[in-house]
């Protein structure tokens, strides 16, 4: 499925005009805004310089190839990548001059309404997720698409009751990018296989798989999901052989190893900064799993990626 942009959504053009038509609304203890959405092509001739908004992004990659600088990690953008600016981030963009990058921008601003309540986890997560450093590229669904066309054909033709329409469409946008990411790194996780979210064990799985994408840099320990969860060793153990056919420490360690490889393969960090950011104690250890996993050393595995992508 396709972006459907109007012919009339030229360069440059914006749905939304900032601080004059900003569309404001409450979700929970949760704030937001939407402050404009707008057709972006790059211009492959000029140079963008370093800059930040007080607000995040939300990009959607339409056509083409770029490269993108985030808090000084590039990322190779392409075809129907989605990824996050958040805010008061230094970045950058460059189009390749062969394939023009053009991309879709929601700029959107996510805040906690009163930092003093008592905030549910899945507000903290979505606000967490969605206004992060966010390194990462993630694909597209069809349902993120379907919504994207939704609030686009809505701003465009104003229907009845139109502003209610488009709260909603946004937020339900919102859910939907939310959960593409974190379920972005989940290791051989069949959709299929998984019984109604409302299942004990379903929503044990879900906040498990949670844990370990917003702390994996923090030495995750299996002693500290049992302790949050009130679970045992054995029983987050059981629930993991259940939905990934491995222990925790088994699909820790093959997370760790995938997020390594794809930052070696989407961006140009250090091999120590790579470690670091994958949730491996040392360099050291990240090039003893690749040996052993994939037999070759980081090093090594990013070389390969990039013959693979010039040829």
């Amino acid at each position: 499925m396709k972006l459907a942009f109007p012919d009339n959504l030229y360069k440059g053009a914006i749905l939304l005009l900032p601080n004059e038509s900003d569309i404001k609304f409450e979700f929970g203890n949760l704030a937001v805004t939407i402050l404009s959405i707008s057709r972006d092509p790059i211009d492959c001739n000029m140079f963008y310089i370093d800059h930040c908004h007080d607000s995040s992004e939300l990009r959607f990659v339409q056509d083409g190839l770029g490269y993108v600088k985030i808090s000084g990690t590039n990322i190779t953008v392409s075809k129907n990548d989605m990824y996050i600016v958040g805010p008061k981030l230094i970045h950058r963009r460059r189009s390749d001059t062969k394939n023009p990058l053009v991309e879709l921008c929601i700029k959107y601003d996510l805040k906690l309404k009163d930092k003093n309540c008592k905030h549910t986890p899945d507000e903290l997560n979505l606000f967490e997720v969605l206004t992060k450093p966010c390194p990462y590229i993630f694909k597209t669904t069809n349902k993120i698409v379907e919504s994207l066309n939704e609030l686009i054909w809505c701003l465009i033709e104003k229907p009845s009751c139109f502003m209610i329409y488009a709260k909603t469409i946004f937020l339900q946008l919102l859910i939907k990018v939310y959960n593409t990411i974190i379920s972005h790194r989940q290791v051989e996780y069949e959709a299929s296989s998984v019984k109604e979210e409302s299942s004990l064990q379903d929503l044990r799985m879900r906040k498990i798989i949670d844990y370990v994408e917003l702390n994996i840099n923090n030495n995750i320990k299996i002693s500290n999901i049992a302790t949050i969860l009130d679970l045992s060793p054995r029983q987050i153990n059981r629930v993991m052989n259940r939905y990934f056919g491995m222990t925790f420490g088994d699909y820790l360690e093959k997370y760790k190893l995938e997020m390594a490889k794809e930052l070696l393969h989407r961006t140009d960090r250090t091999i120590s900064d790579i470690a670091f950011m994958s949730g491996f104690t040392s360099h050291q250890q990240m090039y003893r799993l690749f040996k052993t996993k994939l037999l070759c050393s980081p090093i090594k595995y990013r070389q390969l990626k990039v013959n693979q992508f010039m040829e």
